[in-house]
Order: C-alpha cells, then sequence, then structure tokens
C-alpha cells in the first residue's frame, strides 16, 4: 500500500480506506455495508418520528367538538358540555 499509493497519487491511509470499503461492500471483510448503515439510519428517524408522535399523543388528549351540545374531553377523566 505504502509503495502503490504515490504512484496512483493518494495517500497509503486513504487507498487502504477505500480498499477496506471495498472489501466490505463485496462481503469480503467484516463490518457494515453502505445500504445496511442507510437502512439502519433511515429506521432511527422513522422510529424517532414515532415516539414523538406518541409523546404528543400521551401528553395530552384534548378532543373539541365542534357539535352543539356534544362533550368532549378536556383531560383523561373530565368531560365537559360544549
Amino acid at each position: 500500500m505504502v509503495s502503490i499509493a504515490p504512484t496512483i497519487g493518494g495517500v497509503p491511509k486513504t487507498l487502504l480506506d477505500r480498499v477496506k470499503r471495498i472489501e466490505v461492500e463485496s462481503g469480503a471483510g467484516e463490518g457494515q455495508t453502505l445500504s445496511n448503515t442507510q437502512r439502519v439510519n433511515n429506521l432511527g428517524r422513522a422510529n424517532k418520528k414515532l415516539r414523538r408522535a406518541n409523546e404528543i399523543l400521551q401528553g395530552g388528549f384534548t378532543y373539541v367538538s365542534t357539535w352543539q351540545g356534544r362533550f368532549y374531553p378536556v383531560s383523561a377523566d373530565r368531560w365537559v358540555k360544549a
């Protein structure tokens, strides 16, 4: 690596990193593939959105009915007539 890198115009560390990445992507080396890393990141984002939505739903359920004479919940145990 050290002798090849200068001849192709690079640094040995960069060349080594690229070789390792190619080995991982082809299945010959150990590590996570780029597609798997992207999949995990996407799942993490989706999980974060779901947790946020769950917090909003658990934080306080307030539903106001626009119909006359209907009851609507102010909190989990208190109802008010509209």
